[in-house]
């Protein structure tokens, strides 16, 4: 099966007229925040973060899972999910209620919370889990690790200083 690659200067997002589950519904479905689902989804090539508007950013469906059949962007005035203020519209993002089981599957968040309450010393569960998954939000780093959040941000700064002191040497 061909998947295209990501178009990100598309005129149009990509639409079908079918029902999906937003970003929200499913981080509440599967008990976790919506901050950490966004992340996985971002990482694992599910959600592609895209200028909009200018100084906008948007999480939106990009090409390659739409042409899966996994997801689209609700476009406002197609006749789904029009959220519509006096200025401004929003464009969102839907996954489709057969492939949710799929896609919790690929973020493979029981294994990385299995993963990391394995590892007794709270040290290298910290050093696992900003190696392996950085990508995770603090919040959700500070509940597997045991660390608080303003001691995951710390240990994530002298992270990046560390690294920019090896590119430099």
């Amino acid at each position: 099966m061909h998947i295209p690659k990501i178009s990100t200067l598309r005129r149009e997002p990509l639409w079908r007229d079918k029902q999906g589950v937003t970003v929200a519904a499913m981080a509440e479905r599967w008990g976790i925040a919506d901050s950490t689902l966004r992340a996985l989804l971002d990482h694992h090539g599910f959600l592609d973060t895209v200028p909009y508007g200018g100084q906008q950013r948007r999480a939106l469906v990009p090409d390659n899972v739409f042409h899966a059949g996994y997801g689209h962007n609700v476009i406002p005035g197609k006749g789904s999910g029009v959220f519509q203020g006096d200025k401004s519209t929003i464009i969102f993002p839907v996954f489709y209620e057969e492939v949710l089981d799929n896609i919790w599957w690929c973020l493979d968040h029981a294994g990385i919370t299995e993963m990391a309450s394995n590892i007794d010393n709270k040290k290298w569960r910290l050093n696992y889990l900003l190696s392996d998954h950085g990508y995770l939000p603090n919040t959700e780093i500070s509940l597997l690790s045991g660390y608080t959040v303003n001691g995951v941000s710390v240990a994530r700064l002298r992270r990046q200083g560390e690294q920019r002191e090896m590119l430099a040497a």
